[in-house]
């Protein structure tokens, strides 16, 4: 909540430093004052997708993250299935997940996550992207 406040206030106290006096806005066109409400509402929702973005980007946790749990792996195995592994504490949890419930498949020490294997083609990326665009040709 002290977050949204200063934030708001981040965006607002420069707005009414350099807002114009009550004098300058009596004799403004009605047409300019409602470009300028527009400008600013858009620079506004510009502003907000811009931060979720960056805060995307850079990673910033979300609230609803709990340091007791932590999102490990995950697996779709149908439309609406899903295989995740869960780290709560030392344990990791098998969870099996489907529209309508989930349950622990099974439970594992906690373990290091192996490294993905690379992808290895053969012959090289270039002759296969040479192959696909022979069968076009």
């Amino acid at each position: 909540m002290m977050r949204t406040r200063k934030a708001m206030a981040a965006v607002w106290l420069p707005w009414c430093m350099f807002a114009p006096s009550a004098q300058a806005q009596s004799a403004a066109v009605p047409a300019a004052g409602f470009g300028q409400m527009l400008f600013g509402l858009a620079a506004v929702i510009g502003l907000v997708f811009a931060l979720a973005w960056l805060a995307r980007r850079l990673g910033v946790p979300s609230q609803s993250q709990s340091p007791l749990l932590r999102h490990v792996a995950a697996l779709s195995v149908g439309a609406r299935e899903r295989v995740l592994i869960v780290q709560a504490g030392d344990q990791w949890l098998v969870l099996g997940v489907t529209a309508t419930a989930i349950q622990t498949l099974h439970t594992l020490p906690r373990g290091e996550l192996p490294d993905a294997p690379a992808l290895r083609l053969p012959g090289g990326f270039a002759a296969l992207l040479h192959k696909a665009g022979s069968k076009h040709v």
